[in-house]
């Protein structure tokens, strides 16, 4: 059932009235005491709509941080600043417990394990043959079962172990702990855990401090606001012009749904006023859902009356598109997909816009159709497309209008009608790389996450600057809650479609992550995914850099363009680059990194080659 279906009166009031709660004085001071820790923006105390979502703690007790399925103690806050913070998995204090997800690799969340710790070994199930330098630990567990735990340091995979896993500790011992108990306050010591820059993953929150504004959320509806300095709450920024903003967003047991918009900053008279007129707005102006209309519009043919909407997305009308793009001209066309054409065009209001017009004889264009406009409307970051608008779902044409991007995509720069001598600088394709990794790490970190399905160069778009945006999502499909996996027929481009997801029909976020890998190595050799014209065991790009990373050939598979033999630092970062395509293209699943993973090290990756006394400016890099 859609959220809207519980819409009463009531429940729009303690909506509006939540996001006022946490006011801009309020959340004005960046640090906090949590339980006799100093703890500091991006954090804020659970429920009071200061600080970013996902970064809530609880303070009452132990400062606790909850991630997924665990709560962790926060033990020390004091390198916030390094975007790292120290903690300890709680069932460590109730039980002598060492199952994985005591120290799980927090996949999924803001948080990603921070290199800086130090690792130990956990092997299970050892049976009788128990590798060398190998300590053996027992305890009862919550159960009331005996278990045993093998653990050792630096220890490789063992035949005669099932199960490896790898253990942040802060700090190694210089010898290993001989009881469990010993071991268990090792563990205690906790691990420290890094984040992105909170303007990466709310891309709203610079544009808020931009305008003076704090970003924080709504501690009902879980999504950004922008608490500004005159008292009023904001969806993006200070100046949006859209006051107050009430939203619903993709979240645990919830749906998308439309975002309803007040203005003004209102006291508690006026916010019971403004639900009573949102309650009779809502009613009368809601189209009711079925099956033949979609759920968003009765109107039938192209009449549609210009400035409608479905949610906060404008609906156009065919007419005005069909003159904006010349009547779909030939010469406004800007290429074909294996769903529709896109168009150049322009609106009244001056516009450059890129109509994507479906074809009719697609049997799942609707679908499609509904996905970019459930997915694209609600998300904003700086490196996804932006929708701008569409037509009515009841229409026989399905136009969705998108902001133009004007200097095509990665695939035409890197083999295609825009590749020109000397080709990408590799500063440029090293930006563009992280740039999509993050696009990509924004969508998988949903709840539930959304994979996107058909990564490729060709649907990475470049502004003007090179900037990156991804687009195309209307193969893109939602992971059910609590579901690591959404089982789907197979469906991409081939060269880039996740080999066990081929095999398994289980689409993850790792399927989207093997895409990635072969769009690396586009970039790193300036190869074509897919081409019948090499040999038969080359056809396959990412089979092609397999063997040539595995045979230690990586250097007849970089584009000569880069001439990596002339630029040591180039040559070790591209290297270095396509050790992550290589990892980012195991076979199996497990064995690839997360999206958030990818990211930090391709920053880790572009941040080794802009600092240092050997270091060199990645965006003067050119080629002879």
């Amino acid at each position: 059932m859609r959220p809207h279906s519980f819409f009463t009166p009531c429940a729009i009031f303690l909506q509006i009235t939540a996001c006022l709660a946490a006011s801009y004085g309020k959340c004005h001071s960046p640090n906090f005491d949590c339980a006799g820790i100093n703890m500091s923006y991006p954090f804020g105390i659970l429920n009071q709509g200061c600080g970013l979502l996902g970064f809530q703690v609880d303070c009452e007790g132990n400062p606790q941080l909850h991630v997924h399925r665990n709560d962790y103690r926060i033990l020390n806050a004091s390198l916030i600043s390094q975007r790292r913070i120290t903690m300890v998995n709680q069932k460590l204090f109730k039980a002598c417990s060492l199952d994985p997800d005591v120290y799980d690799d927090l996949s999924n969340s803001h948080f990603l394990v921070s290199r800086q710790n130090s690792n130990i070994t956990e092997l299970r199930d050892c049976g009788k043959k128990i590798p060398k330098q190998i300590v053996k630990f027992h305890c009862n567990n919550r159960s009331g079962e005996f278990e045993e735990w093998y653990f050792g340091f630096d220890v490789e995979k063992s035949e005669s172990c099932t199960e490896v896993y790898s253990v942040p500790v802060l700090e190694k011992p210089k010898t290993m702990p001989k009881q469990s108990s010993q071991f268990i306050q090792l563990l205690r010591r906790g691990f420290q855990v890094e984040w992105q820059d909170p303007k990466i993953i709310f891309p709203d929150c610079g544009s808020c401090e931009a305008t003076k504004g704090i970003c924080g959320y709504h501690p009902y509806t879980e999504t950004f606001c922008c608490y500004c300095p005159n008292g009023s709450t904001h969806l993006f920024n200070c100046s949006d012009g859209l006051g107050m903003a009430y939203t619903y967003h993709r979240k645990r047991k919830k749906s998308m749904s439309a975002s309803v918009i007040i203005g003004g900053s209102i006291g508690v008279l006026g916010v019971i006023v403004t639900t009573v007129l949102i309650v009779l707005f809502y009613t009368r102006s809601k189209p009711k859902r079925n099956t033949e209309d979609h759920g968003f519009c009765k109107e039938r043919g192209h009449s549609l009356e210009a400035g409608r909407k479905i949610g906060i997305l404008p609906i156009f009308s065919y007419h005005e598109l069909e003159e904006a793009t010349n009547f779909f001209s030939e010469e406004n066309q800007l290429g074909n997909g294996g769903f529709g054409s896109v168009y150049l065009g322009c609106l009244k209001d001056g516009r450059s816009v890129a109509v994507k017009r479906l074809y009719q004889d697609n049997t799942r264009r609707v679908e499609q159709f509904l996905n970019e406009i459930e997915i694209l409307s609600s998300l904003h970051h700086q490196n996804l497309v932006r929708l701008f608008g569409c037509t009515c779902p009841n229409t026989r044409d399905l136009l969705l209008v998108y902001e133009y991007i004007p200097n095509g995509t990665l695939a035409d720069h890197l083999h295609g009608e825009r590749k020109r001598p000397g080709g990408l600088n590799w500063g440029t394709r090293l930006n563009i790389a992280v740039e999509t990794a993050q696009a990509l790490a924004f969508l998988h970190c949903f709840d539930p996450p959304i994979f996107h399905r058909d990564v490729k160069s060709a649907n990475i778009l470049l502004d003007e600057n090179f900037k990156a945006k991804v687009s195309d999502f209307g193969l893109s499909k939602l992971a059910t809650v609590n579901v690591s996996h959404v089982t789907t027929a197979p469906h991409g481009t081939p060269g880039y479609v996740d080999p066990e997801y081929h095999q398994s029909f289980q689409l993850t976020e790792k399927s989207d992550v093997y895409s990635f890998g072969v769009v690396l190595v586009e970039i790193i050799s300036a190869k074509l995914a897919v081409d019948v014209s090499r040999n038969r065991r080359e056809i396959s790009l990412a089979h092609l850099a397999v063997a040539k990373i595995q045979a230690g050939a990586l250097h007849e598979l970089v584009d000569p363009d880069l001439d990596i033999e002339m630029n040591f630092e180039v040559k070790r970062m591209v290297n270095a680059v396509a050790e992550l395509a290589y990892e980012c293209l195991a076979i199996e699943r497990d064995d690839r990194p997360d999206m958030r993973q990818v990211v930090f090290r391709l920053e880790q990756i572009r941040n080794s080659g802009s600092g240092g006394s050997q270091s060199v400016n990645l965006n003067s890099i050119t080629v002879s």
